[in-house]
C-alpha cells in the first residue's frame, strides 16, 4: 500500500468489481496482454508470416466476427486495432478477449504465466473474477478457486466427473447468459457419474447412494439424498421446462462447491476402501 493510501490521502477501493472494471485494472490487464501477446513480434513484421497470426485471425473471425481482409498486412495494424478496442470496449468484453486468447493459444509456457499475472492483478485491484484454468469465473475466494480448479483437472477414471464440473463452472461463469439452473444440474450429474464409477454401473444419484458400500455417515448420505430430491421435485433442476424453478448465482455456486467437496470426500473413502 502506498503512502497516500496508508494515510487516507487517496481513497482505498473496498467494493468488489463485479459489473465494471476501473482504469487501474483495465491498464494492468492490458499490460499483461501486451507483454504476453503483443511484444512477441517486431512491429514491422508482415502479419501473415507471424507465428502469432493464428491468434489474431481467431480473434477477428470467431470473437469479433469481422472480415479478415480488414485486419491489415502488418503486425502493428492488428495490434494497434486491438489496443484501441481494449480501451474502449465494455468491461465484460475485456474478459471475453483474454479468456478467448488463452483458449486458442497453444503455448502453455505463455498462457500459464499470463493467467497467473491476470489473477494477481484481479485480486490486487478487487476484480470480482478469476481464471480457473482457462475459464474466468465470478469467485473471489482463493480456496474456492483452488477447489474448482482441482476438480476440473482430475483425469483418468474420474474424467467424466471432471467434465461435468467443468460444464457447471462454464454455465456459472457465462457473463452474457449465465445458466445457473444447468450449472446445478451439471454439479449433480458429476456426483451421479462419480457414484456410477464407484458402484461399477450406471446409476442415478439416488440409486447409487443406496448401493454404495462405503462407510458414509448416515447424516451425510441423507443430506445428499435430499439434494437429489431437490433437483428432482416439481420445481427442481431436472424439470427444466418449468419456468418456476428459479436458481440464483449464490445457490449455483453453493451447489458446485458442495458437490466438489462431496466428490473429494467420496473419492478419498473409495480409495481407502479399495472400491474404485
Amino acid at each position: 500500500m502506498t503512502f497516500s493510501l496508508r494515510n487516507g490521502l487517496k481513497p482505498v477501493r473496498n467494493a468488489i468489481q463485479f459489473e465494471s472494471i476501473d482504469d487501474a485494472l483495465r491498464n494492468k490487464l492490458w499490460n499483461h496482454f501486451n507483454d504476453s501477446y503483443i511484444k512477441m513480434h517486431d512491429r514491422t513484421d508482415y502479419l501473415p508470416n507471424c507465428h502469432g497470426y493464428y491468434i489474431i485471425k481467431g480473434l477477428w473471425h470467431d470473437l469479433f466476427k469481422l472480415p479478415l481482409d480488414r485486419i491489415g498486412i502488418h503486425w502493428s495494424d492488428a495490434t494497434d486495432a486491438l489496443r484501441a478496442y481494449f480501451f474502449k470496449c465494455e468491461w465484460n468484453e475485456i474478459y471475453d478477449l483474454i479468456e478467448f486468447v488463452v483458449n486458442i493459444d497453444v503455448l502453455d509456457y505463455r498462457t500459464k504465466p499470463f493467467i497467473a499475472h491476470c489473477n494477481f492483478s484481479m485480486e490486487q485491484e478487487k476484480g470480482g473474477y478469476r481464471f480457473v484454468r482457462k475459464l474466468i469465473i465470478p469467485i473471489t475466494d482463493k480456496k474456492e478457486i483452488s477447489v474448482i480448479e482441482a476438480a476440473i483437472q482430475d483425469g483418468g477414471v474420474y474424467a467424466p466427473v471432471s467434465k461435468h464440473f467443468e460444464q457447471a463452472a462454464a454455465h456459472l461463469s457465462d457473463r452474457k447468459n449465465p445458466d445457473y439452473k444447468n450449472s446445478v444440474k451439471e454439479s449433480i450429474l458429476a456426483i451421479e457419474a462419480l457414484c456410477s464409477i464407484v458402484v461399477g454401473k450406471k446409476s442415478t444419484l439416488g440409486d447409487a447412494l443406496k448401493k454404495l458400500k462405503l462407510p458414509l455417515h448416515p447424516a451425510l448420505e441423507a443430506a445428499f439424498s435430499k439434494i437429489y430430491g431437490y433437483t428432482s421435485d416439481a420445481k427442481g433442476i431436472r424439470h427444466a421446462m418449468l419456468d418456476d424453478g428459479k436458481v440464483d448465482y449464490e445457490e449455483a455456486k453453493f451447489m458446485l462447491i458442495s458437490c466438489i467437496a462431496f466428490s473429494n470426500y467420496l473419492k478419498g473413502i473409495a480409495a481407502k476402501s479399495k472400491v474404485a
